[in-house]
């Protein structure tokens, strides 16, 4: 939980700042669940685990926003073969731009590409396996959704994202690189500056 703590604060002070300078945008908390494409992390960690993320947007144009976010996944699970608890914490930092389609009556659609960086975490109870690894990595995002306007200033976001994260593994492990990206899709309240 350390590292979402401080995956919040960075980004804050990364966002709030621009946004107190007059620059027009919102600053928005999804959650969602985070589902894993490679087999090998589903086979130890379950097929979903739960993700919290914090998205500033800042409006540029009424078809383009800029976005930048941090997210924080984790989730316990058994190493594979020997069933010893290991615990993944992934926390990602986000840049990238979203194109805005018309505005409906009650939502509006939208998609964008982005680039991320990750830092993984994994803990291991295992007498084989290293008690802690740490990977740095570098990947893509696609993002798509609906903005949904509640009251005055307050938005709903559906959304639906997928990251690719290649990263390196031990070298104990057949592949050399893992994606530990995947689908996250869920919910978020965002406030409109």
């Amino acid at each position: 939980m350390k590292y979402l703590v401080r995956i919040l604060v960075f980004l804050s002070l990364l966002v709030l700042p621009i946004l107190s300078f007059g620059v027009d945008g919102d600053l928005r908390i999804r959650v969602g669940v985070f589902g894993f494409t490679s087999r090998t992390a589903r086979k130890i960690y379950g097929g979903a685990a739960p993700d919290i993320e914090l998205q500033g947007d800042f409006y540029v144009r009424s078809f383009f926003n800029p976005w930048i976010n941090v997210n924080y996944v984790w989730k316990e699970g058994k190493s594979e073969g020997l069933k010893d608890k290991t615990y993944f914490q992934l926390g990602t930092l986000s840049i990238g731009f979203n194109l805005l389609f018309p505005h409906y009556k009650f939502f509006q659609f939208y998609i964008g590409p982005g680039f991320s960086s990750a830092y993984l975490h994994t803990t291991d109870r295992s007498n084989y396996l290293p008690k802690t690894t740490g990977r740095f990595s570098v990947g893509v995002v696609g993002k798509g959704g609906f903005l949904i306007p509640l009251y005055r200033n307050l938005v709903l976001d559906l959304f639906f994202d997928y990251y690719y994260q290649p990263v390196r593994t031990r070298s104990s492990l057949s592949e050399r690189q893992i994606n530990v990206g995947g689908f996250r899709t869920g919910g978020g309240l965002g406030w409109k500056f």
